[in-house]
């Protein structure tokens, strides 16, 4: 479990004493708000993302995503699974085989059940992808995640909406998260390069909610001002988005904000607490 590593800060605030006498600092230790909310989300929230590119990339495998786009050098899983499709039902099954290791050094089992009614690209489709005993290195996840294609932008990037409901990460260790959320993604950069999904990039905005770990509800919300930018390549090696903002509100707690920056390929953010920030590295 990849874990939140920060600093204590201390701000340090000046007052005058009585005339005459040396001003002496007061000294005010700041501390950071408890992140357990946020590891928790980004964690089944990784499982997700992880879950929409094996997904794209099973489809382009069997021909049921753009046209010409055979080829995805990001695919990490390809080795270890094996897929069936059913075209009178329109549904493709990858399972997975828990006795190879897949190119991301994961051991994945379980399947994921994939139905259809069109290309992914083409307006109007429909993408339904359930977990069945689905587990990444022993953790298990659930849930069902559905991508509507709503046609294109002005700017012409595709646009989906995405839900995913009945969503839970139980980890090895017996600890549950669960998750649910409605989110718009707008596909912006790689559509034109067919045999390479590298250079894809997504922007994410809309809402979420879910319970912790320590089984505390938490509530996210993306502004479509302040969008989450996902970079594939830069995701497949560092799994978090390159940019953007989100406000999460664990019950009982006050609001704090994620800001993965502006663009740089890194494992680390800010988390903004009652006007104080705090970086934060991510690590495995």
């Amino acid at each position: 479990m990849r874990k939140l590593l920060y600093p204590i800060f201390a701000a340090v605030i000046f007052i005058a004493c009585k005339q005459n006498e040396e001003a002496k600092p007061y000294v005010k230790t700041i501390t950071a708000p408890s992140t357990q909310s946020i590891q928790d989300n980004n964690s089944i929230e990784e499982e997700f993302d992880d879950i929409a590119n094996i997904v794209t990339t099973a489809l382009e495998s069997n021909n049921l995503g753009a046209s010409n786009r055979s080829i995805l050098r990001s695919n990490t899983t390809e080795t270890c699974y094996s897929g069936n499709l059913n075209t009178t039902n329109k549904i493709l099954t990858l399972t997975f085989d828990s006795s190879k290791t897949c190119l991301d050094s994961k051991i994945r089992s379980g399947k994921i059940i994939i139905s259809y009614t069109d290309r992914y690209v083409n307006q109007g489709s429909v993408i339904t992808s359930t977990l069945s005993n689905y587990k990444v290195n022993g953790n298990k996840i659930e849930g069902t995640r559905v991508i509507k294609n709503q046609g294109k932008t002005d700017k012409g990037e595709i646009k989906f909406f995405i839900t995913v409901s009945n969503a839970k990460l139980t980890k090895k260790n017996g600890d549950v998260v669960t998750w649910t959320s409605e989110r718009t993604r707008l596909w912006i950069a790689g559509q034109e390069t067919p045999i390479n999904n590298l250079d894809d990039a997504y922007k994410i905005y809309g809402t979420a909610n879910g319970t912790d770990s320590k089984g505390k509800k938490f509530i996210i919300s993306v502004a479509e001002a302040t969008p989450l930018e996902l970079n594939i390549e830069c995701w497949i090696q560092k799994r978090l988005p390159v940019s953007g903002v989100y406000s999460i509100i664990p019950e009982g707690e006050d609001e704090r904000k994620v800001d993965y920056g502006t663009g740089n390929c890194d494992n680390s953010f800010i988390l903004i607490y009652k006007g104080y920030s705090f970086p934060i590295t991510v690590t495995n």
